[in-house]
């Protein structure tokens, strides 16, 4: 998993670069953050955002994929 980790924070980088943004400086965050998206993808086969609880209803859940995962081509 922790490839996987890394793979994203690299991805919130780009997009963070792309969008002027600035990534929150906690990297503990960010990986949980990440750790929570690779496991919503696992389990309900897309990244809902972690903090958000799916339906279980695909058209529902599509609407809340994390937007940074959005961004992502994986």
């Amino acid at each position: 998993m922790e490839v996987e980790v890394g793979k994203y924070l690299e991805i919130f980088q780009k997009v963070a670069n792309r969008k002027g943004w600035k990534l929150n400086p906690d990297r503990e965050l960010l990986k949980d953050f990440a750790k929570g998206l690779i496991e919503n993808k696992r389990k309900y086969g897309i990244a809902i955002c972690p903090c958000r609880l799916p339906t279980g209803k695909r058209e529902i859940d599509k609407l809340i994929i994390c937007p940074v995962f959005m961004r992502m081509k994986t």
